[in-house]
């Protein structure tokens, strides 16, 4: 199933910050347990390279990813460490030009102005990460992009709730929101993958669309 075909099922995007990478493998089967079949690791260099083998060789019907990347060379170790898609906090010449070599793997750069989404344009990404959403402008600045450039597709992350989910769903430059909420730090510490699953099956029934 492509990455169009699960945002349409589910518009959200689980986004995990994982210290072992061997909570990988509980991870991905709570979530799949609870109706989800993406997940975004944050980058933190080689754990998250073992954690990605992990997926990928043990959990194949999750298509994991890495965010936070922010530099080429970290692009080409998820890469090579088989990531499906890969999203940055910012975007710079160098990661559009690697990201350029690899076009089978979808990368989401980040942007947080009317300007800085023109470049991403400009440099052939339609699809972008906005983040911090809140901070950035929040829905004023969701609908003057769509206003503006009606061509791009916004995943807005990095500092919403749960609260928020609705009214950014609802715009129709919106595509799939982050939602680290379903697996956040705490419940990562605590290893509480049953309570993990329930997050994911209630966002799964809150905001998952029927075909």
């Amino acid at each position: 199933m492509s990455i169009d075909a699960r945002f349409a099922a589910v518009p959200l995007l689980p986004e995990a910050d994982l210290a072992d990478p061997l909570d990988a493998a509980p991870l991905a089967r709570a979530l799949t347990a609870g109706g989800l079949s993406m997940l975004e690791l944050v980058w933190r260099g080689q754990p998250t390279i073992d954690a990605l083998h992990a997926l990928c060789t043990g959990h194949p019907q999750l298509l994991a990813g890495v965010g936070h990347i922010s530099d080429p060379a970290q692009f080409a170790a998820a890469v090579a460490a088989g990531a499906r898609f890969i999203s940055s906090p910012g975007a710079t010449p160098g990661l559009f030009a690697i990201a350029r070599l690899h076009p089978e793997v979808p990368f989401w750069p980040g942007v947080a102005s009317l300007s800085e989404a023109m470049a991403a344009r400009e440099a052939g990404f339609s699809r972008v990460k906005l983040l911090p959403a809140r901070l950035a402008g929040g829905l004023p600045l969701v609908e003057a992009l769509g206003r503006y450039l009606p061509g791009i597709q916004l995943i807005p992350s990095g500092d919403l709730s749960e609260l928020d989910t609705t009214r950014y769903l609802a715009q129709p430059n919106v595509v799939a929101m982050g939602a680290d909420w379903i697996a956040r730090h705490e419940l990562l510490q605590r290893r509480d993958w049953a309570w993990i699953e329930d997050k994911a099956a209630g966002a799964r029934e809150d905001y998952g669309c029927t075909p």
